[in-house]
């Protein structure tokens, strides 16, 4: 399924409705060896990711969750407001991720 968004077009899987229902689907796959979910948004669909680890959290309360907003002037502030961190801008995000994997 083809969806308009941010300067790009979302293309979702079949049956995956919303960011929290992909969100929940990889974490209960992941079962027992999901440790820590993160999920990078910029755009106020990127609340409903934020919502999927909460339910994720909710059905696993020892699953480590991280909400991570790209700031920027066109940051949405309902997704900076709901973050636990904010990152400086989208060059940020690479930075992020290197530090993740320890490099």
């Amino acid at each position: 399924e083809i969806h308009d968004a941010k300067q790009v077009l979302e293309i979702k899987t079949r049956g995956v409705r919303t960011k929290a229902d992909g969100v929940t689907r990889l974490v209960a796959a992941a079962g027992s060896a999901a440790q820590t979910a993160i999920f990078v948004g910029d755009d106020l669909t990127d609340l409903d990711g934020f919502r999927g680890l909460d339910e994720a959290r909710a059905a696993n309360p020892s699953l480590r969750t991280v909400k991570v907003a790209v700031g920027g002037h066109e940051a949405p502030a309902p997704l900076v407001d709901a973050a636990d961190v904010v990152l400086e801008g989208e060059a940020a995000v690479p930075q992020l991720l290197a530090a993740l994997l320890g490099r």
